[in-house]
C-alpha cells in the first residue's frame, strides 16, 4: 500500500510509480521545478482494472486511461511556466521621496510659526 509515499521527478520531469492497487490516490506537488508555477491543488486519481482516471486541480472532469494488455497507463500533467514581475520604483523615486518630506516638513514649520504670531 502507497500511503504519503514522496517520488522525485527526473530531470525532465518524469517519475514512475510502479504498480499502483485498485483504489482512488491524490498525487501533491511539494516543488515546483524552477521557472514553473505550482499546481493548484492535488491531482485526483481512480486506478481500477486496465483503467486510470484522473482529474487535475482546475478541472471539473476527469480524464481516462486504458490499457487493454496490462501495460503501463502513463498520464501527462501539464506545467505552467511562472513569470517574473517586473521591477519597479527605482533610485529615481529617493528623490521625490526626500522632495516631498521636506515639503511637508516647510509646511508643518510655517504652520506652527503662524500659531506662535497669533
Amino acid at each position: 500500500m502507497i500511503v504519503n509515499s514522496v517520488f522525485t521527478s527526473d530531470g525532465s520531469g518524469n517519475f514512475y510509480v510502479g504498480y499502483l492497487p485498485v483504489g482512488r490516490y491524490y498525487l501533491v506537488e511539494k516543488k515546483a521545478p524552477d521557472g514553473y508555477n505550482m499546481l493548484t491543488g492535488p491531482v485526483e486519481i481512480i486506478v481500477t482494472a486496465g483503467k486510470v482516471e484522473y482529474k487535475l486541480p482546475d478541472s471539473a472532469k476527469f480524464a481516462s486511461k486504458t490499457s487493454s494488455n496490462g501495460d503501463a497507463i502513463n498520464i501527462f500533467i501539464p506545467n505552467t511556466p511562472g513569470y517574473t514581475l517586473p521591477s519597479t520604483g527605482g533610485p529615481g523615486t529617493v528623490a521625490y521621496t526626500v522632495a516631498g518630506l521636506g515639503l511637508i516638513a516647510m509646511a508643518l514649520a510655517l504652520l506652527l510659526r503662524r500659531r506662535r504670531e497669533y
